[in-house]
């Protein structure tokens, strides 16, 4: 941790299910929530202390988290999506993403309430008003390998996947 112009190291090598690790993400409210390598368990360290949530067996380990407010949504490699409210965390995989989903590799959620998902080669998926819809290459889409999506404030997306970096606009 960088504080009053010096890095310190936090007390967590003792807690931490693995020294690897995979994601970080922080919240405005200063929480940093934690995807070690280890798999199977997510960590959010809050007001100097870490709590592990343990994911269902099978999940892999945490490669992207994007939040607001008190929602996170985590996402592993292997294609789980999960949303963590307060110290509730909840599956939403099977809810949200249709059986075919294979990979996660990155969130965003944006202003208007959009959770994008970047895929493995599924193209961009996009969760607004519990509704889902994955944007492909009949689309318009140019890439279906997603690897980051970042918005900027003239209300486009931009793309980076496995053929270039690409641009999209939202009301499109």
């Amino acid at each position: 941790r960088y504080k009053s112009g010096s890095f310190a190291a936090l007390a967590l090598n003792q807690k931490l299910t693995s020294l690897f690790i995979r994601s970080l993400y922080t919240c405005a409210n200063g929480d940093v929530w934690i995807g070690p390598d280890s798999g199977g368990t997510l960590d959010r360290y809050q007001d100097g202390r870490l709590k592990t949530f343990v994911l269902p067996a099978g999940s892999g380990n945490v490669r992207t988290m994007a939040g607001a407010n008190s929602n996170l949504w985590a996402a592993t490699a292997s294609g789980m999506l999960f949303r963590v409210t307060g110290d509730v965390l909840t599956n939403e995989t099977t809810n949200i993403l249709p059986p075919s989903h294979r990979g996660t590799r990155c969130l965003l959620l944006t202003s208007d309430g959009s959770l994008w998902i970047g895929s493995a080669g599924q193209g961009l998926g996009r969760l607004k008003n519990g509704r889902y819809f994955e944007f492909r290459s009949n689309h318009g889409l140019w890439d279906e390998y997603i690897s980051q999506i970042m918005a900027d404030d003239q209300g486009r997306l931009w793309i980076a996947g496995n053929r270039g970096i690409f641009q999209v606009a939202r009301s499109d």
